[in-house]
């Protein structure tokens, strides 16, 4: 009984060992992994060379060192110095990053396929608050509470993002399956998500591309088809089991509360935006799930034992 308990101890020390080698070796390397990976994201949306200072791949690295280290743009144009040697002006900067939010996002999903693909995805979203003030009586500025909604897929397993989609925080969650499962480079077995994304479109399109949805049902759904054929089979099959059966049978007591990923984004970087508009929260919300996948892959990097820089690796992904 000692050895076991001895050796779970073993195991979960060496653990956090590998995390905290992975940490360090992170915030040594991770302009290194972004750049790589941009660089290859610039090539994929065939994003030509601009005779402007910077190029667009440079702009990601700003993006990613503005997120980890929390810089304003004035702090940026600085960096830009450091970094590459060249001056540019902060509001340069700030029309760049709105320009290449794309690249930034794309940038993010690339080093998540450094993983692999993976056979299971968790759906859902979750709402940043924004810096946006309006005129009050007296000419003072007051606050209001203006939100951006990042709704994401991710693996379950390794917790990496493999599509990202930032929207207005009052858009509903149904619409915005599709965009989301057209980002993704490879095919799941199955998809979850909660009843904010259950609708007949979305159960029609992920059975008609082979992937299964467990995604739950509101509690009004019928099952009349309207054209969906397969979302009547799926009601069919869900009123037969009842909630529970179908939750153990799909696994989706299991998979769907596992919400780390979004949990780690809010630990990490906050759940406010230094941004006034939904065009300026974009490119810095897809910077932090850029970092958040740099790390994970680190991170698996560390616990599997490699101890050579990922980069060669990335830039071949």
């Amino acid at each position: 009984m000692k050895t076991t308990t001895s050796m779970v101890a073993y195991s979960y020390n060496e653990q956090w060992e590998a995390v905290d080698e992975a940490h360090a070796h992170y915030r040594l390397n991770y302009i290194g992994i972004v750049e790589a990976a941009a660089r290859t994201a610039q090539e994929l949306l065939r994003i030509k060379p601009t005779h402007a200072k910077l190029q667009p791949y440079q702009y990601v690295v700003l993006a990613a060192v503005g997120a980890e280290e929390n810089l304003t743009y004035r702090k940026l144009a600085a960096e830009a110095a450091r970094l590459f040697g060249v001056r540019v002006h902060y509001t340069t900067i700030h029309k760049a990053f709105k320009r290449y939010a794309g690249l930034i996002a794309l940038t993010a999903l690339i080093i998540a396929l450094y993983l692999g693909p993976a056979e299971e995805l968790v759906v859902d979203s979750t709402e940043y608050t924004l810096y946006a003030y309006q005129e009050a009586d007296g000419g003072r500025r007051k606050r209001r509470r203006v939100t951006a909604k990042l709704v994401a897929a991710w693996c379950p397993d390794t917790h990496m993002f493999h599509a990202v989609l930032v929207v207005d925080g009052k858009r509903n969650d149904a619409p915005l399956m599709e965009p989301l499962v057209a980002q993704l480079f490879f095919k799941p077995k199955k998809v979850y998500a909660d009843r904010g994304f259950f609708s007949r479109k979305n159960i029609q399109l992920l059975s008609a591309l082979g992937v299964e949805p467990v995604i739950r049902p509101r509690e009004n759904a019928k099952t009349r088809a309207k054209g969906y054929p397969a979302y009547k089979k799926y009601m069919w099959r869900y009123r037969k089991l009842g909630y529970r059966r179908w939750a153990l049978e799909t696994g989706y007591v299991k998979r769907f509360p596992e919400e780390h990923a979004f949990s780690n984004l809010i630990v990490k970087y906050g759940d406010e935006v230094r941004a006034r508009s939904l065009e300026g929260a974009k490119p810095l919300i897809y910077a932090r799930v850029l970092l958040h996948n740099a790390f994970t892959l680190v991170r698996f990097a560390a616990l599997k034992g490699f101890k050579a820089n990922v980069t060669p690796y990335l830039a071949c992904a």
